[in-house]
């Protein structure tokens, strides 16, 4: 009797142990299955999908840095920081888009030095150059806008200083010139707008000259003529509401006699703005030589629109 009594005890007590060592590995091996304190989640990587497109998004970036859309790029990078955070790309991407605001800042603040630099200059080159800038920061939200509209009027009077240097007449015109345009307030007849070169004094041109180089106006061979069409090319929408007025352009000229760009020195701004139109769409010259070779050259066109007759 005592001999089963002995043998169940002992039974119950190697039970116990199986229950405690059991217990003992469901606590350990819980923690991977949820219970007690839980292991943290593998991360999974960003897809490569993910990372093409957000590749693609930062070059985007940089290509409209590099055509100077600055405004384009701003909105280009917050779009990629989101993609970035939204995506879990890590820490690396997002640290790289945080990067892209900095990087437009440093190239907006480049070209601007770089055009106040010149804004100075006796050299007309410099000058458009530097106003073409001027009005690019103008147009956008950077913080040289305000500047820059200060600096690009500037720029523009002291261009027009020096197109008014350049239109001293000639003693004796070309055949086929226009030296002296009527005024508006003096025109009564005619088209209701004329345009032409004005002249300047002939030089010779001493140096050797390479095809399609750049050279100013008076060393060229003949004077160059212009070929507007009729009212100078502008649209009839325009001529119907138009006021009279006085425009000067300051005109590039590529060695074919084609209009590389224009930029208005003198007249009112809106008006202006589709005279420009007009000479960028349609205005001929004829091809500017020196020593008989093709170059490219520079003129100032003198436009007047007659006040339309009520």
């Amino acid at each position: 009797m005592r001999f089963a009594q002995c043998v169940r005890a002992l039974m119950a007590v190697a039970a116990m142990g199986m229950l405690l060592t059991g217990a003992g590995w469901a606590r350990t091996s819980g923690q991977a299955q949820g219970s007690g304190t839980p292991v943290p989640a593998k991360q999974e990587s960003p897809s490569t999908d993910d990372q093409r497109t957000f590749r693609a998004m930062v070059a985007e970036v940089k290509r409209d840095i590099q055509d100077r859309k600055f405004d384009q790029a701003r909105a280009a990078a917050k779009k990629a920081k989101a993609f970035a955070g939204s995506r879990s790309l890590g820490a690396e991407a997002i640290a790289e888009a945080d990067k892209l605001p900095g990087a437009i800042d440093a190239a907006e603040e480049k070209i601007f030095n770089d055009a106040k630099a010149k804004a100075g200059s006796s050299d007309r080159h410099e000058l458009v150059a530097a106003k073409k800038v001027f009005d690019l920061l103008a147009a956008g939200s950077g913080r040289h806008a305000a500047e820059s509209r200060k600096l690009s009027a500037q720029v523009a009077e002291r261009i027009k200083m020096l197109a008014g240097a350049l239109v001293e007449p000639r003693r004796t015109p070309e055949p086929g010139a226009i030296p002296n345009i009527p005024r508006p307030e003096e025109q009564t007849k005619g088209p209701r707008v004329v345009c032409a070169v004005s002249p300047v004094v002939h030089q010779d041109w001493k140096a050797a000259v390479k095809p399609e180089m750049e050279i100013g106006q008076a060393y060229l061979d003949e004077p160059v003529e212009l070929k507007a069409g009729e009212n100078c090319g502008l649209d009839e929408g325009l001529m119907q509401s138009a006021a009279g007025g006085e425009f000067r352009l300051l005109v590039s000229i590529e060695p074919q006699g084609t209009v590389a760009d224009c930029i208005l020195v003198m007249g009112d701004v809106a008006i202006g703005a589709n005279v420009q139109a007009a000479a960028r769409r349609g205005w001929q010259f004829t091809p500017p030589k020196v020593h008989g070779t093709a170059v490219s050259t520079q003129v100032v066109v003198a436009v007047r629109i007659r006040q339309k007759q009520s």
